[in-house]
């Protein structure tokens, strides 16, 4: 029989598992000796960074780590890249700044991660959080992409002239230049589209595992996309992807947000070396 796919009602085989309580979500799976991590976010959409100051967390009790972009960059590990570097029409190139996986002397949106805390418990990694001691020099920031694009907007990035990646142009401009000129009435529209965001069930989370003497990752991730994004985690920490491996269990829910890499997948299982245990 020939399914139409529309209007149909196709008998499902999965949901008994998860009507029941019998699905296995990132945090049902049980690892030794686990540690717990807490990602330091920036509470400035566009500010300086002009010290970090650590010393008071790692302190604290049950403390193995305090991680910041020092620290990444002595061991060896890369920022961020877009999956795509350049317009697949036209081959032109985008204009882009490489996304750092711990901000270091800019923070250039709100939640960027500034440090990483390691600890035996999640409260403890949270209480950590608290005496991690960030100097800041805000800037000036914008919130909509007209401002953005002002002659005297504050510039984000050198690499990003005028805050533009890229200009996409397609058609006949010539003619669509000409119709306007000779049309009776041309009616114009600002269009504000509403904000949105994807809210999963089950937020993002890893969980970053290392074995030395194969130097070897392993991460655990509530994701979407599993090969895309263990190419670009390996990359970011410096390794062939062949020595890092992605596993999904059961992903609640993720409506395209978890199709991408974010730097919690390379800072989880960079941890997890660092502190030689699971985090």
């Amino acid at each position: 029989m020939v399914r139409s796919g529309i209007g149909d009602a196709p008998k499902r085989r999965e949901d008994q598992r998860f009507l029941t309580g019998q699905g296995r979500y990132l945090d049902d799976l049980v690892f030794d000796r686990l540690t717990h991590a807490v990602v330091l976010r920036a509470t400035h959409a566009h500010t300086e960074i002009h010290g970090i100051d650590t010393a008071a967390a790692m302190t604290m009790p049950g403390v193995l780590a305090v991680l910041t972009a020092a620290d990444a960059r002595a061991d060896g590990l890369k920022p961020l890249l877009p999956y795509v570097e350049a317009n697949t029409q036209t081959g032109d190139p985008f204009a882009f700044a490489p996304q750092p996986l711990l901000a270091d002397d800019k923070v250039r949106y709100v939640g960027e991660p500034v440090a990483l805390i390691v600890a035996e418990t999640r409260d403890q990694a949270l209480d950590a959080a608290e005496r991690v001691l960030v100097e800041y020099l805000p800037l000036p920031a914008v919130t909509i992409a007209p401002a953005a694009r002002a002659p005297d907007a504050p510039l984000l990035s050198p690499e990003v002239p005028g805050n533009l990646c890229f200009e996409w142009h397609a058609g006949d401009g010539a003619a669509v230049n000409r119709a306007f000129a000779a049309a009776t009435h041309v009616v114009s529209l600002n269009v504000t589209n509403h904000r949105i965001v994807t809210n999963p069930m089950e937020p993002r989370g890893v969980v970053g595992l290392y074995d030395r003497p194969t130097d070897r990752y392993a991460a655990h991730v509530s994701a979407q996309s599993i090969h895309a994004t263990r190419d670009h985690a390996a990359r970011a920490l410096g390794v062939e992807p062949n020595r890092v491996r992605f596993i999904a269990p059961d992903v609640g829910g993720g409506f395209g947000a978890k199709n991408f890499i974010y730097p919690e997948h390379v800072l989880i299982p960079w941890a997890a070396k660092r502190v030689g245990r699971p985090a």
